[in-house]
């Protein structure tokens, strides 16, 4: 089986919804992992959209998607290649707060249990390494088809993009670029 992905790479200081904005670029959304047609001119356009298995294990026509330009410290943390040394002090300092708050909060009840933690904590930071904070980094949303998208589609959602104004409660996503990714899913059937 082959299918497209059409990507939209983000820069990781904006978050937006990839069911909204897979809404706004093809008119296509989902519900209950079946596609939905929320605007029927732009939808038509897109006739060849498909659903994939998101993250979360749910048919869905877009997802959030690995962003080659970054990676993840693995506590939250976003950085471009080059500044591995920034990106492990801010793992190491995550751990060491994450177990001063568990001290903090367990030190009345059980200041064992309290301590404990907070030394565990603190010699999992002391021990982190370059090669533990090499995570890939979803800040791209990724826009799943049956076929190639066309050239004509291709510029469409480019253009939709750059017009895309989120819910309230999300910035305005930066732009870094588009690309094309394509699947194949191969099987190998054996007599026996």
């Amino acid at each position: 089986m082959t299918y497209w992905g059409f990507v939209i790479d983000i820069a990781p200081t904006t978050v937006t919804d990839s069911t909204d904005f897979c809404a706004h670029l093809t008119g296509w959304s989902d519900d209950a992992e079946c596609l939905v047609v929320v605007d029927e001119e732009l939808s038509l356009q897109f006739h060849n959209i498909t659903s994939q298995r998101d993250s979360k294990g749910y048919l869905r026509p877009s997802d959030v998607f690995p962003n080659p330009s970054y990676l993840n410290n693995g506590m939250g943390f976003i950085y471009k290649t080059g500044e591995e040394s920034l990106a492990l002090e801010k793992k190491k300092q995550s751990l060491i707060d994450y177990g001063k708050n568990i001290f903090n909060s367990y030190v009345g009840r059980s200041p064992d249990y309290a301590k404990s933690e907070k030394d565990r904590f603190e010699a999992e930071a002391a021990s982190q390494t370059l090669d533990t904070i090499t995570f890939e980094a979803y800040t791209s949303i990724i826009i799943y088809f049956a076929s190639e998208p066309t050239p004509e589609q291709t510029d469409i959602m480019k253009s939709r993009a750059e017009s895309f104004v989120p819910a309230e409660y999300y910035q305005k996503p930066i732009i870094e670029g588009f690309r094309l990714v394509k699947f194949v899913e191969t099987q190998e059937i054996r007599a026996v």
